[in-house]
């Protein structure tokens, strides 16, 4: 497991992988994962695709924190979002 965290993304947002820039993903949820003796901790982001925002009904995915900082999400700027 990893040592340090990626930086926490934020509620609201849409993101875009950097290993697969076909894998996009808009933030719906983040929830914090306490730290356990020799786990350091981290987060789970909810998401779905981004043409779903707003349905709450849409379907979604969770991604460890891990998993996210494999994917290299970074935030889609305003002017391509």
């Amino acid at each position: 497991m990893q040592t340090t965290l990626p930086q926490l993304p934020e509620v609201g947002k849409t993101y875009v992988s950097k290993t697969d820039p076909t894998f996009s993903i808009y933030v719906r949820k983040v929830d914090l994962i306490e730290a356990d003796g020799d786990d350091p901790g981290g987060f789970i982001v909810e998401g779905c695709d981004p043409k779903n925002k707003g349905k709450e009904d849409a379907p979604y995915c969770e991604i460890i924190d891990d998993e996210w900082s494999d994917f290299g999400c970074t935030p889609v700027s305003a002017q391509t979002a």
